[in-house]
């Protein structure tokens, strides 16, 4: 065999072995019975295509799991028509780290920041808060 054959064959056991990630990915996001912890290990892998993102993001129980939406947000693969609706329900604290995250693309970003126009009145609510609390304890 020679070595343009070996690279030939070495190429498409590779591509064979991709594709098969890919199909066992995107039948592991479909599994209705997908765990936090893995749908957490799912949403790690940065190669993780949008129709498997696409997929999770149909399964109701993992999107009422907090740090699956977050996570789900912050895939850089996942579709803009998923991540700024999901986005759009989070909490301040949540959006805060979504702005901050390095992967988030550009658009996701800027939705979370023009979402936070809560901050001034959640700051406001937390200085009453801690001057009753020092009012209180004297």
């Amino acid at each position: 065999m020679s070595a343009d054959e070996q690279r030939a064959a070495t190429n498409a056991a590779e591509h064979a072995a991709d594709n098969c990630s890919v199909h066992d990915n995107l039948l592991s996001a479909a599994d209705p019975a997908l765990t936090e912890d893995q749908a957490l290990a799912l949403l790690k892998q940065a190669d993780l295509p949008a129709q498997a993102l696409g997929q999770l993001a149909k399964n109701g129980a993992l999107l009422q799991l907090r740090k699956v939406k977050v996570a789900l947000v912050c895939h850089p693969h996942t579709p803009r028509h998923l991540s700024i609706p999901l986005a759009r329900q989070f909490y301040t604290f949540d959006l805060m780290r979504v702005a901050l995250a390095p992967a988030v693309p550009a658009d996701v970003k800027v939705a979370a920041e023009a979402h936070c126009h809560r901050w001034p009145t959640i700051r406001r609510a937390l200085q009453r808060l801690w001057i009753n609390s020092i009012h209180i304890c004297g």
